[in-house]
């Protein structure tokens, strides 16, 4: 939907599902009565994820064109993919798979040219349209420095391929379509110096066309990730600014966070807390922050609790996507307040027109935080509408 000068809506990655006929059924089942709650009387944008297997699938026989009038007929329009995860997101062990096929791989090429196919077909015309998509690769998976300029060098010649391609489509449809990089800790993008590197000293050097690349290769803004990171919304926006680096599109999500206490006892009383937060699926990233600003990174929060007792810094945040209506909720602490000074920051620059809620977490929810799902994407949509 239309807020203000934004355009607003949620990543259906909320909803399990891996063929076509599971996705278009769940936009049916999730989409239309959350619409009638949140947007009666207006258009409703869906920030659409399609798997690998949704995405060959749409394109088959008539798949898309019936998607089509569905949308039209319920006045449902597509301005955002989520191009991250390629196959199962649910119910099964993610962690580090969600990185695979990474950005030096066919499959992950051929994956995002049917998504920016897909995507052509669905825009309305008149508007910008983003493909978020992983950041690279994970970094664990390079030993050696040979090996991984190797990976470089293949990300950027396909990721220079596909520019050419949304490049042609623009030029034949009008349509501007853009692929957006979503930094995420211990990715090889991570951080906002990660990204300026990657484009000042990879992409554009590569590139036949400087004007190009930064037309169709932007940044997915995702605030939990940067918010672990502990990077601030004004430092970020604005280091992208001076390197004319658009962002393309902004997630709106929220982290976990707890101060460290400095006793044993407290600490053992955190344990047991974030103990609830522990899932099988997801990778949760845990940064430590210390008086000096100094972090310490733990590749999932097992490894975290496993050194709790120990560590030393004065507050944790955790890569655990929770409900952006939530401050607190008792002793759960979150980084809701960089959600404000993001819409903030947006609205005093125009640095992006799309915002996606992503909260993609509610199936390993702690218990005391699980609510009926379309009643939370209500109350997420609504508490964002208000801020904005």
């Amino acid at each position: 939907m239309q807020t203000g000068n934004f355009h607003l809506t949620y990543c259906t990655n909320v909803h399990p599902t891996e063929s076509w006929e599971e996705t278009f059924l769940a936009l049916r089942d999730n989409l239309l009565p959350l619409k009638e709650r949140v947007s009666p009387d207006n258009d409703f944008g869906v920030g659409l994820r399609l798997s690998n297997q949704a995405s060959i699938e749409i394109l088959e026989k008539n798949n898309l064109q019936i998607f089509q009038t569905f949308l039209h007929e319920n006045g449902l329009y597509v301005f955002t993919l989520n191009g991250f995860p390629y196959g199962n997101f649910h119910k099964t062990r993610v962690k580090e798979k969600v990185y695979s096929p990474d950005w030096a791989t066919s499959e992950r090429y051929e994956y995002t040219l049917r998504l920016i196919k897909i995507l052509a077909e669905l825009l309305p015309d008149g508007m910008e349209g983003g493909i978020s998509t992983l950041p690279l690769s994970y970094r664990f998976w390079f030993d050696e420095k040979k090996e991984l300029e190797a990976f470089y060098e293949k990300a950027v010649e396909q990721l220079c391929l596909l520019v050419a391609e949304m490049a042609e489509i623009y030029e034949k449809t009008g349509k501007q379509l853009h692929l957006d990089l979503e930094p995420e800790p211990d990715c090889l993008l991570q951080e906002s110096s990660d990204v300026i590197d990657f484009f000042v000293n990879r992409l554009i050097p590569s590139a036949p066309s400087e004007v190009l690349i930064k037309q169709h290769i932007q940044v997915c803004y995702d605030v939990c990730h940067f918010a672990v990171r502990n990077e601030k919304p004004w430092d970020v926006f604005q280091t992208f600014q001076e390197n004319g680096i658009q962002v393309g599109k902004v997630q709106i999500s929220s982290a976990l966070k707890a101060a460290i206490p400095t006793n044993k006892k407290e600490r053992k009383e955190l344990h047991e807390r974030l103990q609830a937060f522990v899932d099988p699926v997801y990778l949760h990233q845990t940064i430590i922050v210390g008086a000096d600003g100094k972090k310490m990174a733990y590749r999932d929060l097992p490894d975290f609790l496993n050194e709790l007792q120990e560590v030393k810094g004065e507050e944790l945040r955790v890569h655990f996507h929770l409900p952006i209506f939530f401050e607190k909720k008792g002793e759960i602490l979150t980084t809701q307040n960089e959600i404000i000074e993001v819409l903030q920051c947006l609205k005093e620059n125009a640095l992006s027109p799309a915002l996606e809620i992503e909260t993609y977490t509610w199936d390993v929810l702690p218990d005391v935080l699980k609510e009926d799902l379309i009643s939370s994407l209500e109350r997420e949509i609504n508490w964002l509408k208000r801020k904005i």
